[in-house]
């Protein structure tokens, strides 16, 4: 039998039964009693003991473990969490020819004041720019930035007229979430290393900084080789590095990053729907999107039957899918499998409406 946590009114009506028993001979407590109002003092202590004994015992189990204690359960099974990954890229300052500009000069985003560091120090060339390396101060996604505009110099040097992003700042990541943490934790336990099984390979490849969610391809291109193919920001370079130190030295590796037309094609939607509602819509589109975070694979076949399904348990009186791809809707309602060759990769993309007339 599961134990159950008693709520602070029956704790408190015990300790009054208990004392109503043993201190007054069984005679009912007055309502604004001494020992009423002890009770109930004693009532919210012990409820708060409860309490941290639920939160204790779900700390026991990785499934359920917060932070702090999640990072334990990973140290136990030596499963890293994924630290954050600092931002890089390159600045082009400008101004008077010779002019230095020392390495740890800051740069700030004019947008939201993220800073930068300049990595060596550098002096402005006869062109009158001088392109230098930087790195976010602070490691994670915020770091990225594409605006080559959007900056300036935290404090200003005589003679540096103005900088400028030259490129972009990428490969900023943030730390490792605690559920895709719990995850990895998760696989661990339940697919122990066995010497270079396509599991394996798998928690390789996710084990990398940038690194979402992988795959193992036995067999591919060809027999006696093993490709792995990815999604997240981590170049294919640094993954295939990191797996190459651990897998069998036989191995002949090849990494697939899943990124641009080539491998991604979005899902768009195209349906009638009663009701059409805001609410509605909002249920329809995380059904499908737990349903793609769920099946979608490199090569899998995206079955309309598990589509029409993840729409209908949304809960709508009645629904018509009249287009699975493309912005216009076809005369007649799909009901045809998606079919994805080699490392084709189904990702949902809009999903429009329109009402029943």
């Amino acid at each position: 039998m599961a134990f159950a946590r008693p709520t602070i009114t029956q704790i408190y009506d015990r300790i009054v039964a208990d004392m109503e028993s043993r201190l007054t001979g069984s005679v009912t407590l007055l309502r604004r009693a001494l020992l009423r109002v002890l009770a109930a003092v004693f009532a919210g202590a012990v409820h708060i003991l409860y309490g941290y004994l639920t939160f204790i015992s779900e700390q026991l189990f990785v499934d359920k473990a917060q932070r702090e204690w999640l990072d334990r359960h990973g140290f136990i099974w030596g499963v890293d969490r994924k630290a954050a990954e600092f931002a890089t890229g390159t600045f082009t300052f400008s101004g008077t020819p010779a002019t230095g500009i020392p390495a740890g000069t800051r740069v700030a985003r004019a947008s939201d004041g993220v800073e930068y560091e300049v990595d060596s120090g550098g002096v402005v060339g006869g062109g009158g720019t001088v392109d230098l390396a930087a790195t976010a101060v602070e490691a994670g996604v915020d770091g990225n930035m594409t605006d080559p505009a959007g900056v300036a110099l935290v404090e200003p040097i005589a003679g540096i007229t103005g900088v400028v992003l030259n490129g972009d700042f990428e490969n900023g990541v943030d730390e490792e979430a605690d559920d895709d943490y719990r995850a990895r934790i998760l696989f661990r336990i339940q697919e122990p290393p066995a010497g270079g099984t396509a599991a394996d390979y798998v928690r390789w490849a996710t084990e990398v900084p940038g690194v979402d969610k992988a795959w193992c391809h036995p067999n591919t291109p060809s027999p006696g080789q093993v490709t792995v193919s990815y999604l997240g920001t981590a170049g294919a370079t640094t993954v295939e590095d990191y797996i190459g130190d651990r897998m069998p030295v036989t191995t002949d590796l090849t990494v697939v990053k899943l990124t641009g037309s080539a491998y991604i094609l979005t899902l768009n939607i195209y349906m009638q729907v009663d009701p059409n509602t805001p609410e509605q819509q909002a249920a329809i589109e995380a059904n499908l999107a737990a349903h793609f975070e769920a099946v979608a694979a490199p090569g899998a076949t995206m079955y309309w039957s598990q589509i029409e399904n993840a729409v209908a348990t949304a809960g709508p009186v009645k629904f018509h899918i009249y287009a699975l791809t493309g912005d216009v809707p076809a005369t007649d309602p799909v009901t045809q499998d998606l079919l994805y060759s080699g490392f084709e990769y189904g990702v949902l993309g809009t999903v429009a409406y329109v009402d029943y007339p």
